[in-house]
């Protein structure tokens, strides 16, 4: 028998089950940068996007910072679908 695990989160009445810890606490700061003014959808989007640049970053990745520097630049993230190495590359780089 697999165990599995799922986190919760309930938002307006409604359910949203994540496979990851990361993902609800990504979610939170999304919350934090009102990214659940834009809708549920992007919300969602939102948290899945930060989740797979964090998983495919090579580095200890400090998660909040990262979660804040694409909520800062989401929107122009949103529009030009960049690379997500270009996005980690950029984040790095600003970081003092």
């Amino acid at each position: 028998m697999q165990n599995t695990t799922k986190f919760q989160v309930i938002y307006n009445g409604e359910t949203l089950e994540f496979e990851h810890g990361a993902q609800a606490y990504i979610f939170d700061y999304a919350l934090y940068w009102d990214i659940d003014k834009l809708g549920l959808n992007v919300l969602k989007a939102f948290v899945y996007f930060v989740y797979r640049c964090y998983m495919k970053d090579d580095n200890a990745t400090p998660l909040g910072a990262l979660t804040d520097y694409i909520a800062e630049h989401w929107t122009e993230i949103q529009g030009k679908k960049p690379d997500i190495y270009d996005i980690l590359a950029d984040f790095y780089a600003q970081l003092p």
